[in-house]
């Protein structure tokens, strides 16, 4: 349900914008600074990294965060679009305003801050921002709602999405650019590819024959169960990805010459294949026999 307060702002056919940044938790005295409108030239992508209540109350406890538990001024985001979002009279979808498109909040680093305008997704969808996952992805509601918000905005700034040279800035990107691999998530970082018609950038993955297991789509057990049968302790095997299963997947990228951040990303699932085949166990159905054995 709107909120009483909220103000009408922009009907973009299927869905409409309202301004409900005068009616959310605010922090006591901080306040965030202002910038020009004009220095706008990109658009992030964000997840609020959290499930939470429906429409306009999912928009007021993710403000409530940041001002309570954050110490920031208020919310971090310029829009908000809810996984079951408000309707209006007409039945069209509500996307909710949270900052006015001078404030400078905080929400990706302080480049991004100033020449930015973010879109949080509530939600917290699967993925390390390399590999598409099947899990948690954003609602069909969210992602009509998206298309239309990022047209409008990409208009409203005139916001040019692809690189004008090598030291250029995407006009569309999400947080995993800017120093945060797991926001926005797979899902997310595949459309906001698609959308830049940046697709080729995706690092190359190999592709496993019909007959062998596929490590880019290993669900938290499958990998625990393949870092065992490589001679990497991930703890008890029970679908859990915690610290000892990162401690094993950071021991197996060591011994794979890769970085040792714990990410399970496309490098790091090549590595994982060729690793399964050197030991004969990349078959699916063999890998599942001895998997079996792990407890």
């Amino acid at each position: 349900m709107l909120p009483e307060g909220a103000k009408f702002e922009a009907d973009l056919g299927d869905t409409v914008i309202y301004d409900v940044a005068h009616l959310l938790p605010r922090h006591a005295f901080k306040r965030y600074e202002n910038r020009s409108v004009s220095e706008i030239d990109r658009i992030l992508i964000h997840k609020s990294g959290a499930n939470g209540p429906p429409g306009y109350r999912g928009a007021e406890g993710m403000a409530r965060f940041c001002v309570d538990h954050r110490g920031w001024p208020g919310a971090a985001y310029h829009f908000w679009l809810s996984q079951v979002p408000d309707k209006d009279n007409a039945g069209k979808l509500v996307i909710y305003r949270c900052n006015a498109t001078s404030t400078r909040s905080y929400h990706t680093g302080k480049l991004c801050n100033r020449f930015g305008i973010s879109i949080a997704f509530q939600g917290n969808f699967e993925g390390d921002g390399d590999l598409i996952s099947e899990g948690l992805k954003p609602t069909d509601a969210q992602m009509v709602m998206a298309e239309l918000l990022v047209s409008w905005l990409r208009g409203q700034h005139q916001i040019v999405f692809g690189k004008l040279g090598p030291d250029d800035d995407w006009g569309l990107s999400g947080h995993w650019e800017w120093g945060k691999p797991v926001c926005p998530g797979d899902f997310l970082r595949a459309w906001v590819m698609r959308k830049r018609g940046d697709v080729a950038r995706d690092p190359a993955v190999a592709i496993p024959s019909s007959h062998e297991v596929d490590p880019r789509r290993f669900t938290a057990r499958q990998l625990q169960q393949a870092l065992a049968l490589l001679g990497h302790n991930p703890g008890q095997v029970d679908g859990v990805h915690g610290y000892q299963t990162r401690a094993a997947l950071e021991d197996f990228q060591k011994g794979s010459g890769l970085v040792q951040d714990g990410v399970y990303g496309p490098k790091t699932a090549n590595a994982m294949l060729a690793a399964l085949r050197a030991r004969g166990l990349a078959d699916a159905g063999l890998f599942d026999d001895h998997a079996a054995r792990i407890q």
